[in-house]
């Protein structure tokens, strides 16, 4: 387990396990979203994110997570573990909201402090998460399918899922969950 890739529908819990994961492993951690957004939020070209993931998937040991579905061929090609976060709806939705909330009260803060108005943040596409877990859900399942044998495939469906297999980083033999 040496170059993790993870994905996962929004709200998964992507960004929180690549830390955890990192921390337990000693490897660095990169996040898609650093990589597919601008600063300003706008989304690069396809092509300018695959060439900025290169010397990331270069690297001999990195934790990289991300959803964004036209880059699931190159990062599953680098990859030697490959973990799906297939979290139900309903979870993923409550921490969408809460995430949500918190971003909200966080531009408030920076907006009293510095004086500024409150800026107008991105708002939440709730039919791109509810109708985009469908097709999401698909496309992963096409990525599990298309894994060569030598990429240890974990689907992880719950909280107890992830403990354990958290759990198991510390062992010394990492043996994948089995997928369905």
């Amino acid at each position: 387990m040496q170059r993790v890739m993870i994905v996962g529908c929004p709200g998964a819990g992507k960004t929180w396990l690549a830390g955890a994961l990192g921390a337990a492993l000693g490897l660095p951690v990169s996040n898609l979203d650093h990589i597919q957004l601008y600063p300003d939020g706008r989304l690069r070209p396809r092509a300018e994110v695959i060439a900025a993931l290169q010397p990331i998937l270069g690297q001999p040991a990195y934790v990289l997570e991300g959803g964004y579905r036209h880059t699931f061929s190159v990062r599953r090609a680098a990859c030697d573990t490959l973990i799906w976060l297939d979290m139900p709806l309903t979870l993923r939705c409550w921490r969408l909201l809460h995430r949500a909330r918190a971003g909200r009260r966080s531009a408030r803060e920076l907006a009293a402090q510095s004086g500024q108005p409150v800026p107008v943040g991105a708002q939440m596409h709730w039919g791109h998460v509810l109708l985009g877990h469908v097709a999401m859900r698909s496309d992963l399942l096409d990525l599990i399918a298309k894994a060569p044998p030598s990429v240890s495939v974990w689907r992880l469906r719950s909280k107890a899922e992830v403990d354990a297999m958290l759990a198991r980083c510390t062992a010394p033999d990492l043996n994948p969950m089995p997928a369905p």
